[in-house]
């Protein structure tokens, strides 16, 4: 996870972001220092490879800053971490199911060089995943979250990708207060997963979008596994923007 840090006040217009420091984060037991890298790394690659060497979490996807200032990063899972690999942030071994991280900067400056961090929510199957995690009160459980966005009325919406794999559960598209419980409020078509998703200015509708239905792991172009969302023969299943609104 890196850091942009503009030399100039964000006031500063156009040219804000035109000059700075970018910084990797590396875990300190529960919390994440940020080290700025050195001037010059000569492609992206190398600003990779740099951080890295610095720590590593489990497929970090988006970020959501809330209104109190906490960051969110979703984590889609990582199968491949071993036992001796774990940590506070990172903290199940051979689990591809995901979790969910908050992040609050010292005093609540998103410059500050330290973060507290802890684990909102781990992900899997409740009834099959004992380390699973959800806090009191969800109606919904999940894998692989993917995308984060935060409504007006002060939700956090998470986006699930699974990358095509069928398993348990579709993709979905969830919703959570901070310190509340998990509720599920779309599911994908088979072989989609869901991108991110905004609000209305009134907060009455919400919009996010299916992505590529239809392509689960074993499909192709010409076995979609559904043509979602005409179903109609012949034509190809189509990534759509969905507006939900309340019933």
């Amino acid at each position: 996870m890196f850091r942009f840090k503009g030399a100039a006040p964000a006031g500063a217009g156009e040219g804000a972001l035109d000059a700075g420091t970018l910084a990797v984060a590396a875990i300190d037991g529960s919390h994440i220092v940020w080290h700025d890298l050195p001037e010059g790394l000569p492609t992206l690659t190398a600003t990779a490879s740099a951080g890295h060497r610095e720590s590593g979490f489990d497929a970090p996807a988006g970020m959501a800053i809330g209104a109190d200032g906490t960051l969110y990063l979703a984590c889609r899972g990582n199968p491949g971490r071993g036992i001796s690999q774990i940590n506070p942030l990172n903290p199940r071994a051979g689990n591809g199911a995901g979790h969910l991280l908050a992040f609050a900067p010292e005093g609540g400056d998103l410059a500050a060089r330290r973060f507290a961090g802890r684990v909102v929510l781990l992900g899997g199957n409740p009834a099959h995943d004992s380390s699973s995690r959800y806090a009191p009160g969800s109606t919904a459980w999940l894998r692989a979250p993917s995308t984060l966005d935060f409504d007006g009325r002060g939700r956090l919406l998470i986006g699930t990708d699974q990358r095509g794999a069928v398993t348990d559960t579709a993709d979905g598209l969830f919703a959570m207060r901070p310190h509340g419980g998990l509720h599920l409020l779309y599911s994908a078509p088979v072989g989609g997963a869901v991108g991110g998703a905004a609000a209305d200015p009134h907060g009455k509708t919400l919009f996010t979008v299916a992505r590529h239905p239809g392509a689960t792991r074993q499909a192709d172009f010409a076995h979609p596994a559904t043509r979602w969302p005409t179903v109609q023969p012949g034509m190809p299943p189509q990534t759509t923007m969905v507006s939900l609104t309340p019933g």
